[in-house]
Protein backbone atom coordinates (compact mmCIF):
# COMPACT_ATOMS: atom_id res chain seq x y z
CA UNK A 1 0.00 0.00 0.00
CA UNK A 2 2.75 2.35 0.49
CA UNK A 3 4.52 2.03 -2.64
CA UNK A 4 0.98 2.72 -4.28
CA UNK A 5 0.73 5.93 -2.04
CA UNK A 6 4.00 6.81 -3.44
CA UNK A 7 3.17 6.27 -6.91
CA UNK A 8 0.33 8.46 -6.22
CA UNK A 9 2.20 11.56 -4.97
CA UNK A 10 5.14 11.60 -7.89
CA UNK A 11 2.26 11.79 -10.22
CA UNK A 12 0.17 14.37 -8.68
CA UNK A 13 3.90 16.47 -8.19
CA UNK A 14 4.26 15.71 -12.12
CA UNK A 15 0.67 17.01 -12.62
CA UNK A 16 1.79 20.19 -10.41
CA UNK A 17 4.90 20.63 -12.40
CA UNK A 18 2.97 20.50 -15.74
CA UNK A 19 0.75 22.58 -14.81
CA UNK A 20 3.47 25.18 -13.66
CA UNK A 21 4.91 24.69 -16.94
CA UNK A 22 2.11 25.60 -18.84
CA UNK A 23 1.23 28.59 -16.62
CA UNK A 24 4.84 30.01 -17.62
CA UNK A 25 4.48 29.40 -21.18
CA UNK A 26 4.05 33.17 -23.57
CA UNK A 27 1.45 33.15 -25.94
CA UNK A 28 3.26 31.88 -28.99
CA UNK A 29 4.49 28.84 -26.85
CA UNK A 30 1.20 28.23 -25.77
CA UNK A 31 -0.21 28.07 -29.21
CA UNK A 32 2.73 25.97 -30.26
CA UNK A 33 2.12 23.12 -27.46
CA UNK A 34 -1.26 23.01 -28.40
CA UNK A 35 -1.04 22.93 -32.30
CA UNK A 36 1.82 19.85 -31.49
CA UNK A 37 -0.76 17.95 -28.87
CA UNK A 38 -3.57 18.68 -31.83
CA UNK A 39 -1.26 17.18 -35.05
CA UNK A 40 0.30 14.30 -32.78
CA UNK A 41 -2.45 13.20 -30.47
CA UNK A 42 -1.73 10.60 -28.52
CA UNK A 43 2.09 10.18 -29.67
CA UNK A 44 2.34 13.91 -27.86
CA UNK A 45 4.34 13.71 -24.48
CA UNK A 46 4.90 16.94 -22.64
CA UNK A 47 6.72 15.03 -20.01
CA UNK A 48 9.11 13.94 -22.78
CA UNK A 49 9.53 17.55 -24.65
CA UNK A 50 12.90 19.47 -24.34
CA UNK A 51 10.86 22.63 -23.21
CA UNK A 52 9.82 20.79 -20.55
CA UNK A 53 12.81 19.08 -19.43
CA UNK A 54 14.58 22.31 -19.82
CA UNK A 55 11.94 24.46 -17.69
CA UNK A 56 11.83 21.41 -15.22
CA UNK A 57 16.06 21.26 -14.93
CA UNK A 58 16.11 25.12 -14.57
CA UNK A 59 12.85 25.43 -11.63
CA UNK A 60 12.53 22.56 -9.83
CA UNK A 61 15.80 21.94 -8.64
CA UNK A 62 15.62 25.75 -7.47
CA UNK A 63 12.54 24.73 -6.32
CA UNK A 64 13.69 22.45 -3.60
CA UNK A 65 16.65 24.48 -2.68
Amino acid sequence: MNSTNTILEKQQQEQMHVDKYLLSLNEKELKAYHIAREHLGMSFSLEKSIGYLNWKKDNITTLKT
